[in-house]
């Protein structure tokens, strides 16, 4: 087997490079859509099995997905991620080591993720904590913490028109002004936030949270235990009490959005004018290091 170690050298506040062992093939990356582009041309020169090993955030695992997926070679490719980056968020899913899963994907319009996918006030945080982590000590869930004042500082809210389709092919449409919507194939983001504690990797269903707009008040009295994961009942699927008027929680194969939106997908942001948003089972083989 071919073994690949992809590395992002901004990653882990520079140090990302020296984690890798030594002696091993390394590839540095040097700005967005590189790692991807890295993956399909070394799919394309060889017909032996691949082992791609991520030294970096959910960003670069992200890229080395979409192109694992692209390249119709995923049969004969395994995947790693070390952590490095500021969330790496994916590989808290799994509490086994040396272990190699076969987990599903997300696909969105022509791109992929394989964590989750974010729209709204999560969106935004985002697009803040990529900014608060160029400074000194501040990385991981503190950077999302901090984000997530900042962002409630402003207007929150925004429409959503949303179809979703379950598992059993039931059709639900939403229309309404949604503080949050996330989409998860695993279950954290935002350096430990726990969104969606019922998500499992390999179940070929998404896991979708519907938040609607609320008061600054309610959101801070509920953002600890959304962080802890317990909007959720893992007994009975549902949303708890102190959650239900607000939440929305489907498990569906298929999502399909009729508003122009930003979109973070594991961590990256995009502008969309559209969105269908489908499950990709079994599709990616992942080795827990």
């Amino acid at each position: 087997m071919e073994r690949y170690f992809i590395i992002n050298p901004a990653a882990g506040r520079g140090e990302a490079e020296s984690l890798a062992p030594a002696g091993q093939e390394i590839y540095l990356t040097t700005g967005i859509g590189d790692a991807e582009r890295f993956v399909l041309d070394k799919v394309a020169t060889t017909q032996n099995e691949i082992h791609f090993i991520v030294y970096g955030g959910d960003g670069t695992l992200n890229e080395a997905v979409n192109g694992i997926i692209k390249s119709g070679a995923s049969d004969r490719i395994c995947l790693s991620v070390v952590s490095a980056g500021t969330g790496n968020d994916f590989i808290r899913s799994f509490d086994q080591k040396n272990v190699t899963y076969k987990v599903d994907a997300i696909k969105y319009n022509d791109n992929y993720a394989i964590n989750l996918i974010n729209i709204g006030f999560d969106c935004e945080v985002v697009q803040k904590v990529g900014q608060l982590k160029k400074l000194p000590l501040i990385n991981g869930s503190f950077a999302y913490i901090l984000g997530v004042l900042n962002v409630l500082c402003h207007k929150l809210g925004q429409e959503l028109d949303i179809e979703l389709t379950d598992e059993y092919g039931k059709i639900t449409r939403i229309n309404k002004n949604i503080l949050l919507c996330v989409v998860a194939n695993a279950s954290f983001y935002g350096g430990g936030f726990k969104a969606a504690p019922l998500a499992k990797t390999n179940d070929g269903l998404l896991d979708v949270l519907l938040v609607d707009k609320v008061s600054r008040k309610r959101f801070l009295s509920l953002v600890a235990d959304y962080k802890k994961g317990l909007h959720l009942d893992h007994d009975t699927n549902n949303v708890i009490p102190r959650f239900s008027d607000i939440m929305t929680y489907k498990r569906c194969k298929n999502i399909k959005i009729n508003t122009p939106v930003y979109l973070c997908a594991d961590g990256e942001i995009t502008k969309q004018a559209s969105i269908e948003i489908s499950v990709v089972p079994n599709i990616i083989k992942f080795i827990s290091l």
